[in-house]
């Protein structure tokens, strides 16, 4: 079931997208862990994937869903940090 609610707090006001940051923030932590360019190469690749995500399904069916609400939200926070 979709959320009834916009949710605006805790890690929500920081960040649009917390739980893709902390994917985000695993996989870089990983790369610089084991030095790895394979890994670096990773989360480039999916930083692009979640970002394309982001911006061509979830935000469109978040403004259709709580319209003006989430324009605000939107001019507010920032989509990563």
């Amino acid at each position: 079931d979709p959320p009834k609610n916009l949710v605006t707090g805790r890690l929500y006001r920081r960040t649009r997208n917390p739980m893709y940051v902390g994917v985000l923030a695993m996989i870089a932590g990983w790369a610089l862990w084991f030095s790895s360019a394979t890994l670096a190469g990773y989360w480039l690749a999916v930083a692009l994937v979640f970002n394309l995500f982001i911006r061509i399904v979830e935000e469109p069916s978040l403004k259709k869903q709580f319209g003006k609400q989430y324009a605000e939200y939107c001019r507010q926070v920032p989509r990563w940090l």
